[in-house]
């Protein structure tokens, strides 16, 4: 059966829009989705396949929380200068600068969230279980054979049927 990929957010079937498409996001699960609306199979490229392409190194990497970190710091730091400044020299002041000081103390908060999940080893404690659910999933014969005629690189193993 020939899936059609879905590259818009909407279902290439009829057109229905897609609730969770984020093209700048990476999920995990099967990228075989079917629509809600039609009930016709996708391929949704936003979805990974664990056990076919591997566990993401940089998931667990601490470079990414770092530039985050550092990131909403500057940010954070800047606001909070100019806000002092047009408080104490201008006489008035932006209320934008509160609303940057406070976007950029979640960029910071989620940097140290991640690290932390990374440090306990709650991250990989997730992404295992996502990897057994993947394999699990490409246990399915017939499923396997589907995302290697996708394109995904299935290992060997899921690809012979087993009697």
């Amino acid at each position: 059966m020939e899936y059609i990929p879905s590259t818009s957010g909407f279902c290439p079937h009829c057109g229905a829009r897609i609730a969770s498409y984020n093209p700048n996001r990476r999920y995990y699960g099967s990228p075989i989705k079917i629509c809600k609306k039609c009930g016709e199979k996708y391929v949704d490229r936003c979805f990974h396949e664990i056990a076919a392409e591997g566990m993401p190194s940089s998931e667990f990497s601490y470079g990414r929380d770092k530039k985050m970190g550092l990131l909403g710091l500057t940010f954070f730091v800047l606001a909070y200068t100019l806000l002092y400044f047009e408080k104490h020299y201008q006489q008035y002041y932006h209320t934008s600068w509160y609303m940057i000081m406070i976007l950029s103390g979640a960029i910071m908060l989620i940097a140290v969230i991640d690290a932390v999940q990374i440090k306990t080893g709650s991250k990989e404690k997730r992404f295992r279980k996502l990897m057994q659910e993947s394999e699990e999933r490409l246990e399915n014969y017939e499923y396997a054979n589907q995302l290697k005629e996708l394109g995904y690189n299935v290992p060997e193993k899921y690809l012979c049927e087993k009697l």
